[in-house]
């Protein structure tokens, strides 16, 4: 049962992530396309797109090219297979976080827990060590979680 604690919660955490940019980019994108208004988190998106596809187009946000980069970002958001430190960056760079934006321990104790949900989904039960059950949820709750709320604060105020 810890070993599927583990994979559930790993999945949840990978979920809620690419939910919440998958959110803030529609807004952002709404917002342009309702109201006409560009917002700090849309340009990034634009320009994240223009710079990955080669892309360079005028400066201006068109219907265009904001719908062009949109889509391109939810598309490589559902291709995201993770919650390390690589994931993180490549979910939330584009929209407006920076480096410094994550705490360094949540994200080395994200790797950890990705490395390890690894070994637990693809490695046979026969060759790893015991799961202890209360450690793993003491990670999740007294490590993950309270820095996941600092880091939602800040992704809650991209706009």
């Amino acid at each position: 049962m810890a070993r599927a604690y583990v994979l559930l919660t790993h999945a949840e955490i990978e979920a809620y992530f690419e939910d919440r940019a998958q959110v803030k980019v529609g807004r952002a994108y709404d917002a342009w396309q309702n109201r006409q208004v560009c917002s700090s988190l849309l340009s990034t998106v634009v320009m994240y797109y223009q710079a990955r596809a080669k892309a360079w187009s005028v400066t201006t946000i068109s219907n265009q090219n904001a719908e062009k980069a949109r889509n391109f970002y939810v598309t490589e958001l559902r291709e995201n297979h993770g919650i390390k430190e690589k994931n993180l960056l490549s979910i939330f760079l584009p929209l407006g976080l920076e480096h410094g934006d994550f705490d360094a321990s949540l994200l080395a104790t994200l790797n950890s827990f990705g490395l390890l949900r690894g070994k637990l989904a693809h490695e046979s039960i026969k060759t790893h060590q015991p799961i202890d059950p209360k450690n793993e949820r003491d990670k999740i709750q007294k490590h993950i979680l309270p820095e996941l709320r600092k880091l939602d604060s800040k992704i809650s105020r991209l706009y």
